[in-house]
């Protein structure tokens, strides 16, 4: 019923107007408006043309490029319509840096692809099959091993060491509770002879009885190591004690033995030097003392004899002038000139040693016998002579009692005087030199 002429599909009996003039008739366009649109596979009343996901009514458009509808509440909704990113199992279209499904919002372990829960929040992920795989899922720990018994290579049951990680772990020591002979000791895990020492510390983990270096020298004594040795002898131990109290680094045994041993040679050599020089230096000692002593001997033999050619008498230092004077051998205690007694007389008077003092007069000289003038002197006159004594036949009449000294000439005693002699006849000696 409409001419061709007004009819916009002439060959279309469903069609004659085209509103939009986008080529399909207002009868079938379901946007006859819309010269962009004409279907709407999907029912959303988002044309086929504009709509991303035309044969999904729940979603239209996808504004992060990610695939996933901007409706975060329709189907296969962007949970993250902003940002791109292909997480699909916890959450759609969020980031997801490891690439295994899950976002990194919802990944426990965002660069692990291997791992992506972690119940108990100990930083070991829950797959098994994964990296660092917790083995205690339910309970957190930071252990990173165990102790345990397994099979060996050999199929025997043997302690070995397994990864364990995320158990429980008491001391931080890295072990597992589960596995550690010592759980509360953080330098231990092991005890084989369950002594409680652990097996850094026991010599010997196998035997409960030795447990330190110690029992292990004290135990085998036929052990004669330097560690051994030095354990045995308490010098050392003492040394190495008083060292460590002082901070200072003790030498090793053997060392410090030697210089010990060294030590006491050289005292000993030292000591034997001593005694040596000691036996030598006694002998010497012994000989100059002979030598002195028999010396002395002879200069005391040729003094002797010196005197007895001189005064015809021996000299004995024990009698004084009085004695000598009173034996006819008054002189020699002076000795120093006079050789000759023959002008003494064979009778000597007492001295008169009382305190009361004379002096020779004129008168006294001159009754004496003494005149200077008679009397000629020469080197031959005896002291007798100087002094003015008669001859052996004349009795001397009177000796003045304790005379006073008189002084001496300037060029001081005579020659052979003595200072006994001077007090008793320098009066008249001095009388005859006038």
């Amino acid at each position: 019923g409409v001419g061709d002429n007004a009819d916009d599909f002439p060959s279309d009996g469903s069609e004659t107007k085209d509103s939009d003039m986008d080529g399909v008739g207002d009868n079938s366009d379901l946007f006859p408006d819309d010269a962009d649109e004409w279907s709407d596979a999907d029912g959303d009343e988002i044309g086929d043309n504009s709509d991303l996901f035309p044969a999904n009514p729940d979603q239209w458009f996808d504004q992060d490029s990610d695939g996933f509808g901007d409706n975060s509440d329709g189907e296969n909704g962007d949970d993250c319509p902003q940002t791109n990113g292909f997480s699909n199992v916890d959450k759609l279209g969020c980031p997801d840096s490891d690439f295994d499904g899950w976002s990194d919002i919802g990944d426990a372990f965002p660069i692990d692809r291997t791992q992506t829960t972690d119940i108990d929040g100990d930083g070991y992920g829950d797959n098994s099959e994964g990296i660092r795989p917790d083995s205690c899922i339910e309970e957190s720990g930071t252990s990173t091993k165990a102790w345990v018994i397994a099979s060996d290579s050999l199929g025997q049951l043997a302690y070995t060491e397994q990864v364990y990680y995320g158990c429980l772990d008491s001391d931080n020591d890295g072990w597992a509770d589960e596995g550690d002979d010592l759980p509360q000791n953080p330098v231990e895990y092991r005890d084989s002879d369950g002594d409680g020492v652990g097996y850094f510390s026991d010599y010997n983990d196998d035997d409960k009885s030795i447990q330190t270096e110690k029992d292990y020298c004290e135990f085998y004594l036929n052990i004669t190591t330097e560690i051994c040795e030095a354990w045995r002898s308490e010098e050392y131990q003492t040394y190495v004690a008083q060292k460590t109290m002082e901070n200072n680094e003790p030498l090793p045994y053997f060392l410090w033995n030697k210089s010990q041993s060294d030590s006491t040679e050289a005292e000993s050599e030292i000591m034997q030097h001593i005694k040596d020089f000691a036996k030598i230096g006694g002998a010497i000692f012994v000989l100059l003392f002979v030598l002195i002593l028999g010396a002395a001997g002879l200069s005391q033999k040729r003094k002797k004899k010196k005197l007895i050619k001189r005064f015809g008498v021996p000299f004995d230092p024990r009698k004084s002038i009085a004695q000598e004077a009173l034996e006819g051998e008054a002189g020699i205690s002076g000795f120093g000139g006079i050789e000759k007694q023959e002008h003494w007389d064979d009778e000597v008077q007492p001295m008169d040693l009382s305190d009361e003092k004379q002096h020779l007069t004129d008168e006294d000289i001159l009754a004496a016998g003494l005149d200077g003038n008679n009397i000629t002197y020469d080197d031959g006159l005896s002291i007798e002579d100087l002094a003015g004594n008669q001859h052996k036949s004349e009795k001397i009449e009177s000796q003045p009692n304790n005379p006073e000294m008189p002084p001496l000439p300037s060029e001081g005693l005579p020659e052979g005087w003595t200072m006994e002699q001077w007090k008793w006849y320098g009066a008249q000696w001095l009388a005859s030199k006038k």
